[in-house]
């Protein structure tokens, strides 16, 4: 099981302890109104209201004691959810740090933000919530069907069988009001797009045309919005009818039978009290059963994608290679393909680089520039052909030698507090400090021992960003260094003074640049143009 996957035997033992708190109340709760129908059934005849009393008594006891299981079940599985949460985003988090998110693509990281925040939560809901409720419902329904065959064998059997039918039309029912709910939210997301976009234009009046389009559309979209919207409450009021007519159905089967027995002196009013209540309760369990079992097709994605990420596979095993640094020569690409869409990104690439060598990497935007560094660092995989460092195909290279050899600077900055510490301390024991001092200008003054400048990522511009990024790449002690885009944002005189650092730090080493920018292409030993492969 999903949860136990994730958990020691502490969690596993309030499981189990949540789970029998669960069973004791259904248990009492189900043997409850048949404690009503002996009241029932003695008030005519009593003389004395001292056993009355104690049907009384044990009436409220066992309310009691049900909210109390109730309370305390509830409590301990939401402890257990807590610290599974807790436990799995650490799983999560050491896996994102191995695979390194930074050079992620963005709707990668929205996906992995996705799983933290609503995929995770919903999963382990419902195996805490949802999963030990489905054993209680189970169980009243048991509980129900031995009491009812019983007492009545005849009204046991038309009652389920009317229940189970209307249950299943239930059924049927809710499946449709989910998918009419992601078609309403489909349409309103839609509708909200469009909304944005005419607010967005209105300023530039030379786009009339443009404007009057996308109006025509925004109207046509709010049409089918609040159409949609009809249909799904409409899905919704047709499921509660279904509800209703299950209700009356049961009260109506057994009032006629029931009253019909009771004439023949074969039934007490309490016995029928009681018939009544639990045919109300049976249709209950039955729809809750049903929603559960919905909400479980509803969060298997979900499943799936957690899997993924915490999948086995992606540990560094012993069955690893690991690259040896001292014999360092070479990184080859062997008849590469890839496809996207249907459409082909690379075909049968071959390209190959070598130590003490810089290139430079140009082509038009969707050429797979930034593509081929997620291919080389293993995020993504290929689709045919090979990825060797020191003749060593990548996939059989551990995620922690590929970060230690590879250092990537991506084209999404990502820098906190703690990157600056780094740096600094990096930094004392750097031999051409006045080069870096001269690349950074005044950013020189957040690496300073005696400043006391407070690094705010929301204060520094742009290029500031990009230079502290910069000094995070090439500071790692690497093989292979990879730049993409790294002076974008960069003035042409940090650029020049970057271009110098490049050239100082690329003997022994790879140093690959994803660049059309002047100085950098110029140091570069030759240019490879990904539109002519």
């Amino acid at each position: 099981m999903f949860l136990i996957r994730f958990s020691n035997k502490r969690y596993i033992r309030y499981y189990i302890l949540g789970i029998i708190l669960i069973i004791f109340s259904s248990f009492i709760s189900v043997y409850i109104p048949s404690i009503l129908g002996n009241i029932l059934d003695k008030i005519p005849n009593i003389d004395n209201y001292t056993n009355l009393f104690k049907y009384y008594f044990l009436f409220l006891l066992l309310g009691v004691l049900i909210v109390l299981f109730n309370y305390l079940s509830s409590k301990t599985f939401n402890r257990i959810n807590i610290k599974l949460n807790e436990d799995i985003n650490k799983i999560i988090f050491q896996k994102l740090k191995s695979l390194n998110i930074l050079y992620w693509e963005k709707q990668s990281v929205g996906e992995v933000f996705t799983i933290i925040n609503n995929d995770v939560v919903s999963v382990l809901d419902y195996y805490t919530k949802s999963f030990p409720q489905l054993i209680g419902l189970f169980l009243s329904i048991l509980l129900i069907f031995i009491y009812i065959i019983k007492t009545n064998i005849y009204i046991s059997i038309i009652l389920f069988s009317v229940n189970i039918i209307l249950a299943y039309i239930q059924y049927n029912y809710n499946k449709s009001i989910k998918i009419k709910m992601k078609e309403f939210r489909d349409v309103n997301g839609l509708f909200n797009s469009k909304l944005n976009d005419i607010l967005n234009n209105l300023e530039f009046l030379q786009i009339k045309n443009y404007c009057k389009s996308v109006e025509e559309d925004f109207y046509q979209d709010n049409r089918l919005l609040f159409k949609n919207k009809e249909s799904f409450l409409n899905k919704i009021v047709k499921s509660s009818s279904i509800n209703l007519i299950t209700s009356t159905l049961s009260m109506l089967i057994i009032l006629v039978i029931g009253g019909y027995a009771i004439n023949l002196k074969v039934m007490s009013i309490g016995i029928l009290v009681n018939l009544i209540l639990y045919s109300q309760k049976i249709f209950s369990p039955l729809t809750n059963i049903i929603k559960l079992f919905i909400h479980y097709e509803s969060i298997k994605p979900s499943i799936s994608k957690i899997r993924l990420l915490l999948d086995d596979k992606n540990e560094i095993s012993n069955g690893y290679n690991e690259i040896d640094n001292t014999t360092f020569t070479t990184l080859e690409i062997e008849n590469l393909n890839l496809k996207f869409k249907d459409k082909d990104i690379f075909k049968n690439l071959n390209l190959r680089f070598e130590k003490s060598e810089i290139i430079g990497i140009i082509g038009k935007n969707g050429s797979g520039k930034s593509t081929l560094i997620k291919l080389i660092r293993k995020i993504i995989p290929t689709d045919e052909g090979k990825i060797l460092l020191n003749k060593i195909n990548i996939d059989e290279i551990s995620y922690d030698s590929l970060i230690e050899n590879i250092s990537i600077m991506p084209q999404n900055i990502f820098i906190n507090k703690n990157t600056i510490d780094i740096i600094k301390n990096k930094l004392k024991n750097y031999n051409n400090i006045d080069l870096i001092n001269k690349f950074l200008g005044e950013n020189k003054n957040l690496f300073d021992e005696i400043g006391n400048i407070k690094y705010k990522v929301d204060s520094n511009s742009l290029g500031e960003l990009q230079k502290i990024l910069f000094l995070e790449t090439i500071l790692n002690e690497s093989n292979i260094y990879i730049f993409d885009e790294p002076s974008s944002a960069i003035d042409i005189s940090s650029e020049k003074y970057m271009a110098q650092i490049l050239k100082s730090i690329s003997n022994n080493k790879i140093i690959i640049i994803i660049t059309h920018r002047e100085f950098l292409l110029n140091i570069c030993n030759r240019i490879i143009n990904l539109d002519e492969i």
